[in-house]
């Protein structure tokens, strides 16, 4: 359930950035702490920013993956 609501979070705070006019989102996720069959925010963070459900928020290919955080760069939004 936690980390259902990390990935709704994500969403969320992408969506925001974008209308707001935002460049850049920094998502600190932390180190990797991953076990055989955990999930941590860290791998839900970088599934959602791979996932399409992203694609209209994020610039993918100018955004940054670092150990403990991620560099997300916003799409600019669509003023039709």
């Amino acid at each position: 359930q936690r980390m259902e609501e990390v990935w709704s979070t994500a969403f969320e705070v992408l969506k925001s950035a974008q209308e707001e006019g935002y460049k850049y989102v920094l998502f600190i996720h932390g180190s990797s702490t991953s076990r055989p069959g955990r999930t941590t925010t860290r791998s839900v963070i970088r599934s959602f920013i791979r996932s399409t459900e992203s694609t209209p928020f994020v610039i993918k290919s100018r955004s940054k993956q670092h150990d403990t955080v991620f560099l997300a760069v916003i799409r600019p939004a669509n003023k039709d």
